[in-house]
């Protein structure tokens, strides 16, 4: 079957890149704050940035809600961080 033979609409242009929002960017921050350095950025560091998170509900509810505890995932965080600094 060819397109062409469909009325369809000209693709619009691609919008321009999403910028990040003030919460990620903060949850970044507290990120590289957990890390020694840029290049040692590791997925726990964003996680430990991510659960520091103290303003707003949304990361605690949800935690709550999937019966996590938050400070528990934080030390386990931080415990792997040790151990892969090894």
């Amino acid at each position: 079957m060819n397109l062409a033979a469909f009325d369809l609409p000209r693709p619009s242009p691609a919008p321009d890149p999403p910028k990040i929002g003030t919460s990620a960017r903060l949850a970044l921050e507290r990120g590289f704050a957990a890390s020694t350095g840029k290049k040692d950025l590791r997925p726990a560091h964003l996680l430990l940035g991510v659960l520091d998170t103290e303003i707003g509900t949304a990361v605690p509810r949800a935690l709550a809600l999937a019966g996590v505890e938050r400070t528990e995932l934080m030390a386990r965080a931080r415990e792997t961080l040790a151990r892969e600094s090894w």
